[in-house]
């Protein structure tokens, strides 16, 4: 009479497939999350600029961005010389996340954005930074007075 059972042999192929679309999956995934992800540190750092520029407008102090490849905060101008933004949401350093990058389209990885009071551009010059996520990247286009982000 033969044996109606499994053997341990088809028990570990099953598990083995099981385990190679499971990893498939999870690597498939992610791609849907950086885009997700890029997106709204995009949005969001176009939303901290506009809230900078309406304080620097309100207040008649100039604010300014502080970036680099990993992250930003803002800082603003008193009598003492540039200092912590006094909202302390703009103040916090805001970290990119690991898999995202932060620069200039021209490839600069770091700088300063002022953020003058009466809206104008310093020295007449349009701001753009860019997130990149792989081959994804959104533009962040400040122009004194507010900022877009746009797709590419």
């Amino acid at each position: 009479m033969p044996d109606a059972g499994v053997t341990l042999v088809e028990i570990l192929v099953v598990l083995s497939i099981m385990a190679v679309l499971a990893g498939i999956t999870a690597l498939a995934l992610p791609a849907v999350n950086r885009r997700a992800t890029l997106r709204q540190e995009a949005e969001l750092l176009a939303t901290r600029l506009d809230i900078a520029v309406e304080h620097s407008l309100v207040s008649g102090r100039s604010s300014a961005l502080d970036w680099n490849v990993d992250g930003y905060q803002f800082v603003e101008r008193t009598r003492d010389g540039w200092l912590e933004h006094s909202n302390s949401n703009l103040a916090n350093w805001h970290g990119i996340p690991g898999t995202l990058g932060l620069n200039e389209p021209s490839g600069v990885t770091g700088g300063r954005v002022y953020l003058l009071s009466d809206m104008s551009l310093p020295e007449g010059k349009l701001t753009m930074l860019e997130l990149t996520s792989g081959d994804t990247r959104l533009l962040i286009r400040f122009d004194g007075a507010s900022a877009q982000v746009i797709s590419e």
